[in-house]
């Protein structure tokens, strides 16, 4: 794993010290980078919050019941933006969006470009293999032909305009931030990534842009950040009073239990900077049930104690635990609870 350079993280510092006085972002041995306590703090105290993502995108099993641009579940009959402009060719593909707010941010930042593309066969490929990131990194090059538009074509804002445009929530610019993500080394592109990337190009290719610097080495720099840093936001569907009450009593289990499936992914800038542990003393939260993320502490925390969250479902035995991570990040937990294990 490949962590940020000293320059890029006395930068990030900086941000999190003008959004919090409970955290700090210091080296430390064990890491490169890590975020600390500044004082003591109590257990249910929001450590940060109103960090928006930089990065965002429903789940390919949840596209129809999801704002495309925050995450909120949406009701079956929410208003729909048809997903393809009829001069390119007709598309089944929708967008859902949960607000007038909603549609123009996605307006603003990428959907002008994606309604001249046709993602169709990328999304039907990433529901039926559970692929996530490959939907993330299509949002993103349209973020970028947006951005880059000359002022004959379609005019857009930057992405740079929105998160200066509030005081009040934080977002990073994922064409400027994202490379100041922790990512792996891939020396050669899996067979799948190829795959999936040949289908992205194909959904560009109807818009009638340049697509060359979205190539293959792209779409690895962009899916070995993603694949190190995205989070899962769950969030609680409406439920339908007239539905049956099985299915009501069904859905409010899952909910419960943490089942069924999420509405999307999202990369943070700021939240990208929690080191996990099998042991978390911070939780991750969505207060206001779309991608807008809060962390708050499990625990009372004392000074200067690291802050940590769990990348995991930490509730298996040890080996389960140690092989999720090494798969999916490239490392082998030496937090307290597992040093604790091994010795048992």
């Amino acid at each position: 794993m490949i962590r940020r350079s000293a320059a890029i993280v006395a930068n990030l510092a900086q941000q999190l010290e003008a959004r919090s006085s409970s955290v700090m972002l210091v080296n430390l041995p064990n890491s490169s980078r890590s975020l600390i306590a500044a004082k003591d703090i109590e257990a249910g105290s929001v450590i940060h919050r109103d960090e928006q993502p930089m990065l965002c995108s429903p789940s390919p099993a949840a596209i129809d019941i999801t704002c495309a641009s925050c995450l909120r579940p949406v009701p079956p009959l929410s208003v729909a933006v048809p997903g393809n402009n009829k001069a390119v060719g007709e598309s089944n593909r929708q967008h859902r969006f949960c607000s007038i707010d909603c549609e123009q941010t996605a307006l603003d930042t990428w959907l002008q470009i994606d309604l001249l593309c046709d993602f169709s066969a990328l999304q039907t490929a990433c529901k039926d293999n559970a692929e996530k990131f490959p939907l993330m990194a299509a949002r993103l090059a349209c973020m970028a032909l947006q951005q880059h538009q000359d002022e004959n074509e379609i005019i857009s804002k930057s992405t740079e305009n929105l998160v200066s445009s509030s005081k009040k929530v934080m977002r990073g610019d994922p064409l400027k931030d994202l490379s100041s993500l922790c990512y792996a080394k891939i020396p050669q592109a899996p067979d799948d990534w190829s795959n999936m990337h040949a289908m992205l190009l194909q959904g560009l290719s109807t818009s009638g842009l340049s697509t060359s610097k979205f190539d293959l080495e792209w779409y690895c720099w962009v899916l070995s950040r993603l694949h190190l840093n995205v989070f899962r936001v769950d969030t609680v569907p409406p439920l339908d009073i007239q539905a049956d009450p099985a299915a009501l009593f069904k859905a409010a289990a899952a909910v419960v239990s943490g089942g069924g499936a999420p509405q999307g992914s999202a990369v943070y800038l700021l939240g990208s900077m929690f080191n996990h542990s099998c042991e978390p003393n911070v939780d991750v939260t969505f207060p206001n049930n779309n991608a807008e993320i809060a962390f708050v502490a499990a625990t009372d925390i004392a000074k200067n104690t690291e802050l940590c969250i769990s990348y995991i479902d930490a509730g298996g035995g040890r080996a389960a635990r140690q092989e999720q991570l090494r798969f999916a990040y490239g490392f082998l937990c030496n937090c307290p609870k597992c040093i604790e294990e091994k010795a048992m």
